[in-house]
């Protein structure tokens, strides 16, 4: 029976390619974009550091709002409610696609 490429690593030969062929690539296939940690984000994440047990499960309110807020600034109306926050990039975009027929 053979073995198929998992969707990760096909993501990542697909990303190769486009190196090779000189094309602008921004890795998210294995959630290491290698991006820098905004200053705000680093105090945030430290200040955070003593918790240590699950939030809720959309995330939490304070960073829904801010998610929200950031959208509304951009001629976008959000509901808090109807945002959530996830592990990282990855599953999340995953999600979407799989909820949209991608």
């Amino acid at each position: 029976m053979p073995v198929t490429v998992s969707a990760t690593l096909a993501v990542n030969e697909a990303l190769a390619e486009r190196r090779r062929r000189g094309l602008p690539v921004l890795p998210l296939g294995f959630g290491e974009a290698g991006l820098p940690v905004h200053p705000a984000m680093r105090e945030a994440l430290t200040a955070g550091g003593g918790n240590n047990a699950y939030g809720p499960v959309a995330g939490a309110a304070e960073l829904r709002d801010a998610a929200a807020g950031y959208w509304q600034r951009r001629g976008l109306p959000t509901d808090p409610d109807l945002v959530v926050a996830g592990p990282g990039s990855k599953p999340l975009l995953y999600s979407l696609l799989l909820s949209v027929g991608g």
